[in-house]
């Protein structure tokens, strides 16, 4: 998640963590008549959004990434918005 993506980035990967398993959010909605669906696969993005972009009321939609995968563009703590990153190893002023 984004605590883990700091720690990686600023943090000299110190990590600090508590190990949750994974959830079924899909069963949990599909529990109170939400429409949802869970995806693993980045092929089948495309379609899991038409479904729910189509669906007529509420659509859950669990997109699963990679543990190591990261959440781009950010802001460091105590940094400017001019000062966001927007990739891995590039910032705003480098484009």
């Amino acid at each position: 998640g984004m605590v883990r993506q700091w720690q990686e980035l600023f943090y000299e990967r110190r990590y600090s963590y508590t190990e949750l398993p994974e959830g079924n959010f899909a069963g949990i909605a599909q529990a109170y008549g939400i429409a949802a669906e869970t995806v693993t696969l980045a092929d089948d993005v495309e379609g899991a959004l038409r479904r729910a972009l189509d669906h007529k009321g509420p659509y859950l939609l669990d997109i699963r990434v990679e543990r190591e995968e990261n959440v781009f563009p950010m802001v460091p703590a105590g940094a400017a918005i001019s000062e966001m990153i927007v990739g891995k190893h590039t910032n705003h002023e480098e484009e």
